[in-house]
């Protein structure tokens, strides 16, 4: 009859060492993947080529850049589409920001008449940024909800247009509420 031995040790370590060694790994797997500010939240930052400006956009999607001036990020499998321009001003155009959304209200109400403004205010981050919250019916006949926040400079304005499906910007709110906030401007001409 073969007599049970008691085990201390696993390939020579002590019990203690091999629990503690386990222990050690742990901690270092909890630290290395617990959650952080700087860790990776799901966007990525572009950064204008000029220094001009900085936006966050969903990794899941595609920058399209036609030049500086006209980026377009676009999601391969969904409806949601983020457009930036820089144009120049009008001469003529107002300065003031306030009124150059009025005139965006009036050129939707024109060219969709079933358009609706759901909110509009400042930017969370910068309060010379305003936008619009709009809904409308597009030429195709499918309903679509815009945010459009504008950003006007001496010479040029910043237009940000995030747009999606009704159904698609209502789910996606919180995403397009922190693609907006991050929109900074470092060089108020847009030069």
């Amino acid at each position: 009859m073969r007599k049970l031995v008691k085990i201390n040790s696993i390939n020579g370590l002590s019990k203690f060492k091999c629990w503690s060694w386990l222990a050690t790994l742990i901690v270092i797997f909890l630290i290395w993947f617990e959650p952080c500010a700087y860790c990776d939240d799901g966007l990525t930052a572009y950064i204008d080529p000029k220094g001009r400006f900085s936006i966050d956009y969903p990794s899941t999607m595609t920058l399209n850049a036609a030049s500086v001036d006209d980026l377009s990020i676009v999601h391969p499998s969904a409806s949601l589409r983020i457009d930036l321009d820089i144009i120049q001003r009008p001469k003529k155009a107002s300065r003031d920001t306030v009124a150059f959304l009025n005139v965006l209200k009036r050129g939707l109400k024109e060219e969709f008449p079933d358009a609706q403004i759901l909110g509009e205010g400042q930017s969370a981050t910068d309060p010379k940024q305003l936008y619009l919250i709009c809904s409308f019916t597009d030429k195709r006949g499918v309903k679509l909800a815009q945010l459009v926040q504008v950003y006007l400079a001496d010479e040029r304005i910043l237009q940000l247009i995030i747009s999606d499906r009704s159904e698609g910007f209502k789910n996606l709110e919180s995403v397009i509420t922190r693609i907006s906030n991050s929109l900074k401007i470092f060089k108020p001409s847009l030069m």
